[in-house]
């Protein structure tokens, strides 16, 4: 018996390949393939039906039957196909991720290319060469496997509907082309609801007393607010000069608490946990992460860069020497290094905090491999998130981060006052990272203890608006979405699918929120576009917008996959399809055509967002009927140039523009940045620096003569009819005629003037035709101005 395996990546057909090579002799003979992930996409629209690409109402709902597949790499898929069509196999194995996707990306090749030849499924976790070879020893059939297969297929089915169905109908009935999804629309709805807090944000002031006392030492404490002593924010200004009033010169010490806290490593790293700290060290999108990751994975420095899981297996115990090898290469890890002992790694691995087979998935944890290699070798951002990995690999091997808290309540007069201390008893893991936190020290103080208050002092603050979303916060909401729904049932769902989205995709949902024009992210964080807050407030009440929708067809699936029955989820899939469709067709009726240009920043001039026309960037209100804005700038000939669209956010953020050679109106060319002032597109000359704006430095002029005179900052340049000076438009009213009483002024004229000599004589004729001979002296006077003065000898 001869087969072909399968495998969804190389890599894992390479350890697939390692394993059956080291086990011995095998009831079969195998041979290798490999996909690299999804090879085949669901059929476009138009690939059923012709009529189907353009979008109209009369089509809708799109209900293919049955579905079809693309190839989505034609290439590889002849390759494979090539092999198998040779007649050498009598099986074939299916060595995809032990997962559901897993099941997806191999079925749908073999059905879309009509495969025939029985099928084995080889499930494995890990790329061990142990547990490989033990998978390899007991394959098993196919059909043990249907309903994943099933549960599988419906997912894809149904988020190709939905998507299609309801991207179409909202799009229709809007004026607007618009993308919904069962991820990225409630993932945009989070972002607006944000949004809609901060703006309904109204800050509530508050008052706290803070006390310094003092028994042998000073120390700080703070009041709490009578009689639940629960808080330490008193209501108003009144009630804390009150309590400031209140609070005597001694203190008598009522309690004192110590605790002991030990906090263990983290658990190791799934996709998003990586991505999320990639975001918080380092402002990485997650979207540069997943590449870094990817890169590092090829390179075989760490293992599979997308998973859900944070466990490892039992069986890569005895791997874990072999893993920490590689850390011996990089200095900073050195110190942690020697703290993970034998005995340290045999107390980790004993527990479930780390090593747990039951929780894992279709890949373990992300860790580095056995590969040593030298960090030269890989860039700044490669060594970056290696580190992050192996630090948190290294980190489970190291004693707990252990704290010390003391906390002492002491009563002043009847009011109480609290102090904490806080050591570090053993720095433990952390030794890995910066800790800039302080200890804070009490002197020694027991029950009975008589302090002295020596002060005190109102600290008035204010409530804060939640803050915007990052890319780690917002990875964290998608992971946690069974925070946004109201039902036990659909929260535990959500909680055991971690949430919206897959480690594999929630990057590429970021990246379509901009895509689409819905949000915009500033300095790393998310704010909703007007189309994105627009498209929300049309379809809110619609369970597409919410994480509820997951949770709900989630439990359905999860039905096929342990009971089957695949006809019955298919009727529901269908029927709420068709319904939900022909409900947005019915019921959304709003006019979202004002938002048909992509937004790319705030008008500088009434605040409202600039869009990106055909020829114009404009102001969203520009003619509008009411309160209409003037602010309108043509992006193909603005000063002889092209305005990008980096260019056009760069000034609406304030910014200059990068150099440029710009013509003036009477044809001139010089060189300078553009930036905008009162509404308008400008030169940017003798802009400040500190704000990141162009000085007239960076302003390289193709006619400058001279460094200006009067600003001391500008340069001078011929114009038409006039010199004049780059910071013109700043106040500089450096100004000299070309042809001064039809003398000629040259620009050697112009430098030796600047330098305070004088020129000619030139023949000058006045106003009354009479012509003279005199020498011409220019020096710099009041208000930036050159004066020019006629030396008759």
């Amino acid at each position: 018996m001869r087969g072909l395996v399968l495998a969804e990546k190389p890599s894992l057909m390479r350890a697939i390949q390692a394993a059956y090579q080291a086990g011995g002799s095998f009831p079969f003979t195998l041979e290798f393939a490999a996909f690299h992930g999804h090879l085949m996409r669901l059929a476009k629209p138009e690939e059923y039906h012709a009529e189907w690409k353009k979008w109209d109402v009369k089509d809708l709902p799109l209900l293919p039957e049955p579905f079809k597949y693309a190839p989505g790499d034609k290439d590889s898929i002849d390759k494979i196909l090539s092999k198998i069509r040779t007649g050498r196999y009598d099986f074939l194995v299916n060595a995809c991720d032990a997962e559901r996707e897993g099941e997806h990306i191999f079925w749908s090749f073999y059905e879309a290319n009509r495969l025939t030849l029985p099928v084995k499924r080889l499930w494995c976790s890990t790329t061990l060469a142990g547990d490989l070879e033990k998978a390899l020893r007991a394959l098993r059939d196919a059909v043990d496997f249907q309903h994943l297969r099933e549960a599988a297929a419906f997912r894809a089915q149904f988020d190709w509907l939905a998507g299609m169905n309801f991207s179409r109908a909202v799009s229709l009935k809007t004026n607007k082309v618009a993308s919904i999804g069962r991820v990225v629309t409630p993932t945009l709805k989070m972002v607006v609801d944000r949004e809609l807090e901060i703006r309904d944000f109204v800050p509530e002031s508050f008052f706290e007393v803070a006390a310094t006392m003092e028994k042998g030492k000073k120390f700080p404490g703070i009041v709490l607010v009578p009689p639940e002593l629960k808080q330490t924010r008193f209501p108003d200004e009144a009630a804390a000069k009150a309590a400031q009033a209140g609070l005597g010169k001694l203190g008598i010490v009522e309690d004192v608490t110590a605790k002991r806290t030990q906090n263990k490593a983290p658990t190791l790293y799934s996709t998003t946990e990586l991505q999320k700290d990639a975001n918080k060290y380092y402002k990485f999108r997650a979207s540069k992460t997943d590449a870094i990751a990817q890169e590092l994975y090829e390179a075989g420095y760490i293992s599979y860069p997308r998973t859900s899981c944070r466990f490892l297996p039992t069986s890569m115990v005895a791997e874990i020497p072999k893993l920490l090898k590689p850390l011996e290469k990089f200095p900073e890890l050195a110190a942690a290094l020697k703290l993970a002992t034998p005995a340290a790694i045999a107390k980790t691995t004993s527990g479930k905090d780390y090593i747990n087979d039951a929780k894992l998935t279709d890949h373990h944890a992300i860790i580095p491999t056995t590969a040593v290699f030298d960090p030269a070798s890989i860039s700044a951002d490669q060594r970056k998130i290696y580190l992050l990995v192996a630090k948190r690999f290294l980190a489970i091997f190291l004693p707990p981060y252990v704290v010390d808290t003391t906390t002492a309540l002491i009563d002043s007069n009847g009011w109480k006052i609290k102090a904490t201390g806080r050591t570090i008893a053993d720095k433990g893991f952390s030794i890995l990272y910066q800790d800039k936190s302080k200890d804070v020290l009490l002197p020694p103080l027991v029950r009975g203890d008589q302090v002295a208050v020596t002060s005190s002092a109102i600290r008035e603050g204010a409530t804060t608006p939640p803050a915007r979303y990052t890319d780690k916060t917002l990875l964290e909401a998608m992971a946690n979405a069974g925070k946004f729904v109201s039902s036990a049932e659909q929260r535990a769902i959500l909680r055991e699918a971690e949430g919206i989205g897959t480690p594999a995709t929630r990057s590429d949902i970021l990246e379509k929120l901009e895509s689409t024009n819905m949000c915009r992210v500033e300095k790393g964080t998310y704010f909703p576009t007007g189309f994105g807050m627009a498209l929300i407030e049309t379809i809110k009440d619609r369970d597409i917008t919410s994480p509820a929708i997951t949770a709900k067809w989630e439990k359905k699936l999860r039905d096929v996959q342990e009971n089957g029955h695949p006809e019955k989820f298919k009727a529901e899939m269908l029927d709420y399809i068709r319904s939900e469709t022909e409900d947005i067709l019915r019921k959304v009726d709003t006019d979202l055509s004002a938002y048909r240009f992509e937004t790319i920043g705030k008008c500088p001039i009434c605040g409202r967002d600039v869009v990106a026309s055909d020829r114009y960037y404009r102001c969203s209100g520009y003619k509008a009927a009411k309160d209409p804005c003037r602010f309108i700038v043509n992006r193909e000939e603005t000063f002889g140039v092209k305005l990008s669209k980096s260019d056009m956010m760069a000034m609406l953020q304030g910014k200059a523009t990068k150099p440029k050679t710009l013509k003036s109106k009477d044809g001139r060319s010089f060189v300078a940045g553009l930036i905008i002032k009162d509404g308008r597109v400008s030169p940017a000359f003798g802009e400040n620096k500190k704000q990141g704006r162009a000085s007239s430095d960076n302003v390289q002029l193709k006619k400058g003569i001279c460094k200006c005179p009067c600003c001391k900052t500008g340069q001078i340049f011929a114009g038409k009819n006039w010199y004049t000076c780059t910071s013109h438009s700043d106040g500089c009213d450096f100004l000299v005629q070309m042809t001064l009483c039809s003398a000629p002024i040259s620009e050697q004229d112009i430098k030796d003037l600047v330098d305070g000599k004088a020129i000619g004589p030139k023949e000058f004729t006045w106003k009354s035709g009479k012509k003279s001979l005199a020498k011409l002296r220019g020096t710099p006077a009041e208000g930036k101005k050159f004066k020019l003065d006629f030396i008759f000898d």
